[in-house]
């Protein structure tokens, strides 16, 4: 058998040749929803389209070749190839050529790459030190009041409650410095409970490195477009009691705390992926669409396009002044900086994350008044920052000509920006995180308790981190039924 040995290793080695040439690219793999989706969704998001990278120690080329534009539940290929071998070519959609990144590139493992840290390593990021000393120079009294002052205390009963009665909402729980979640009801919208985790993972991170932990706390978050007052049924429960829900955005007088749940849409990925890089690299996309451009060369129109007449976006196609221009197509939104003013509808929700894009552009800002919004509107300063419309957009076309003859469109146009650089860049957005959760903690009636039987959060947890469930106790959920 001895002598047998180098026979065997050579039939092996011959077979594996036969394999190669079959095949150049043998180590490709299709996957659902896991790491390696993952890392492609964030390397579309990255523009990037390979990356040398060191796997088990080997440098590896990473490549994508299907697009992921479809929902995160789509299969999509990974393909790896020694990074010594000679590249097969492939052809390309044409919105497949993207930039490259510089030669010589390499990182330790797929997470590095693009940019999915773990908790461990995110304070070996170049940028955590200057993110954790970075002051926000916004005041958050007046956010916080509006989002958390009808209550002067929040019970255990009132969590319960909700997570025995409300669909589609998880319950998140910080403890000894662990954040934990469950949900039972929670069919949808995983990818934006995933982006709000690591924002409060992040925010939990940064406060303690700033010498100041976060307290303790335990609170329930719709990661749904509705706020508390929407999606209630028949529960006399929901209808009747004062419950704090944690929610995109928060309407007068309802049970909302406005928490940035779906930021990922404009600075992070479509399956919900975050990460310091990736949050950074499209605040920076976002800032070149909105760039500063000579005034006067802008056309002198306000510009707005739809695919649909939700809410009073009517008023809009049907104004009278010649210094609008409605278009019902869909245009990019790097196309809107070439106009002097805008306008933001909502729609039929009371708000639409749209606002998040409109916040870069050089442009007066005329904004639909609403009783819903998310948190950060509410830092713009009405009449200097923007100027306010009716809620039917009635008064459009008067509000637009008065302030084209004021001559403060340009002044107005530079002071809405400025804000909203400030407002949505991430010092800024971990700061009012941060806040939002210590004055909640405050309120809360009870010591959170660790919830041992929920999975614990890690920064670069994958979609099906998501997907576990945790079922409420029976008995205490029956007294409500």
């Amino acid at each position: 058998m001895a002598d047998q040995g180098p026979v065997i290793f050579v039939l092996v080695c011959a077979l594996c040749l036969v394999l190669v040439a079959l095949e150049p690219w043998a180590d490709t793999k299709t996957t659902p929803n896991d790491e390696a989706t993952d890392a492609l969704l964030a390397l579309n998001r990255h523009k990037y389209d390979e990356q040398t990278v060191l796997v088990n120690d080997k440098p590896v080329q990473v490549r994508m070749i299907q697009d992921p534009t479809g929902a995160p539940s789509d299969l999509f290929v990974a393909e790896t190839q020694p990074a010594n071998e000679p590249q097969v070519p492939r052809a390309k959609p044409p919105h497949m050529n993207r930039v490259q990144p510089q030669a010589g590139n390499t990182h330790k493992g797929i997470a590095s790459v693009f940019g999915l840290e773990s908790n461990n390593n995110i304070r070996q990021h170049p940028d955590w030190l200057s993110l954790v000393s970075s002051k926000c120079p916004l005041a958050h009294d007046k956010v916080l009041e509006e989002q958390l002052g009808q209550w002067s205390e929040i019970s255990m009963d009132m969590l319960d409650m909700l997570y025995c009665e409300r669909k589609h909402v998880a319950r998140i729980s910080h403890v000894n410095g662990e954040l934990r979640h469950g949900s039972w009801q929670l069919s949808m919208d995983l990818n934006r409970l995933r982006s709000s985790m690591w924002l409060m993972q992040v925010a939990i991170l940064r406060a303690k490195d700033r010498g100041n932990p976060i307290p303790d706390f335990e609170l329930v978050l719709n990661p749904t477009d509705k706020t508390s007052e929407y999606g209630i049924g028949n529960s006399r429960v929901l209808k009747e009691e004062r419950l704090p829900l944690f929610c995109n955005a928060k309407c007068i007088g309802d049970n909302s705390i406005s928490f940035p749940i779906m930021f990922n849409a404009q600075l992070g990925g479509a399956a919900g992926e975050m990460s310091i890089d990736l949050y950074n690299g499209k605040y920076a996309e976002l800032m070149m669409m909105g760039q500063p451009r000579p005034w006067l060369e802008k056309k002198p129109k306000l510009f707005f396009t739809s695919t649909n007449f939700r809410g009073n976006r009517q008023a809009i196609f049907d104004a009278k002044s010649p210094n609008v221009l409605a278009l019902m197509q869909v245009v990019p939104i790097s196309e809107y900086g070439d106009y002097q003013y805008l306008v933001y509808a909502f729609g039929h929700s009371g708000w639409s994350q749209r606002l998040r894009e409109l916040a870069f552009m050089d442009a007066a800002m005329l904004v639909e008044s609403s009783q819903c919004h998310e948190y950060y509107q509410s830092y713009f300063e009405e009449g200097k920052e923007y100027v306010p419309l009716k809620e039917d957009l009635s008064d459009l076309d008067q509000a637009l000509d008065d302030l084209i003859a004021s001559g403060k469109g340009q002044a107005m146009a530079k002071a809405w920006r400025t804000k909203g650089l400030t407002v949505l860049g991430l010092p800024c957005v971990l700061d009012y995180v941060e806040h939002l959760l210590r004055k909640y903690a405050s309120l809360q009636q009870f010591t959170p308790v660790l919830r041992s039987s929920w999975p614990v959060y890690h920064l670069n947890a994958t979609l099906s981190h998501y997907h576990a469930r945790q079922m409420p106790d029976f008995d205490l959920c029956s007294q409500w039924y």
